[in-house]
């Protein structure tokens, strides 16, 4: 990625990566709703909100928050997929503090199309941000957050990025 490669890349992959290794040997399953491979580190995608190792890619829990059936009307308007194990349901995780984020959660992502995969509460972003601290994307390797801006593209939910 030449001058575009975070300089502390390595260091923060390693961390992530141990603290996600029994996250990330969940990912070399199956997603829950569309019974394909899970190829990305489930901090990634969509994993249950309880813990309990199952997935859901972060695109089909996407295209299921923009679908309606009616059954909405009764969360505000807001879907999300419940887990088989019947506590938790399928929401991606902040790559600042690790918490889910459901719909009503105010949120980004830490960079552009492309990659765009990794998400962070808004509330997150603007702490790092007063701290002037960096991270780096796990994904495309680009710093972030890379100015004060970047929390004004801000999303509400995953189906109206």
């Amino acid at each position: 990625f030449g001058s575009s490669a975070c300089p502390r890349a390595s260091s923060f992959l390693h961390e992530a990566q141990s603290f996600f290794s029994l996250a990330a040997m969940a990912a070399t399953g199956e997603c829950i709703v569309c019974s394909e491979a899970v190829s990305l580190p489930v901090k990634y995608e969509a994993p249950c909100t309880k813990g309990c190792g199952r997935v859901c890619h972060l695109q089909c829990a996407h295209k299921w928050s923009l679908a309606s059936d009616g059954s909405e009307a009764n969360a505000g308007g807001m879907r999300m997929i419940d887990c088989p194990c019947g506590v938790g349901v399928f929401a991606p995780a902040c790559i600042a503090c690790e918490r889910s984020i459901t719909p009503t959660d105010s949120f980004t992502a830490t960079c552009m199309a492309p990659c765009g995969r990794v998400l962070v509460h808004n509330s997150c972003l603007s702490a790092l941000q007063r701290l002037h601290a960096s991270r780096c994307c796990g994904l495309c390797q680009k710093q972030w957050p890379n100015h004060p801006a970047s929390a004004a593209v801000a999303g509400s939910n995953l189906g109206r990025q």
